[in-house]
């Protein structure tokens, strides 16, 4: 499942990686779209490593949860974020759930 289809499917959330409802944050999207489980595993060390790099570069900060919470923030924006990663990482063969690189 990509970024953007976890977003679609489970809703946005600010605040934490997943809210009561199951919606999730753009962090906890990206760990899902890997098979991890939230809260998330620590995937520096993985190849899926890659998608954080990615993903870190379309937002402009380390601090996915800042620019994520930020009040101003709509969905519409995280979910484009998420589109952009997906293609990005299609574009470098590395899928979510690939894990290869």
């Amino acid at each position: 499942m990509s970024i953007a289809d976890v977003l679609i499917t489970r809703g946005w959330h600010q605040g934490s990686y997943q809210g009561a409802d199951g919606a999730v944050c753009i962090a906890g999207a990206v760990h899902l779209a890997c098979g991890y489980e939230i809260p998330a595993e620590d995937v520096s060390n993985r190849p899926e490593s890659r998608i954080d790099e990615i993903v870190t570069l379309l937002v402009g900060t380390w601090s996915w949860a800042d620019w994520n919470d930020a009040p101003e923030r709509t969905f519409d924006e995280v979910l484009r974020v998420a589109k952009l990663a997906d293609e990005l990482l299609d574009a470098s063969a590395l899928s979510p759930t690939s894990g290869t690189t």
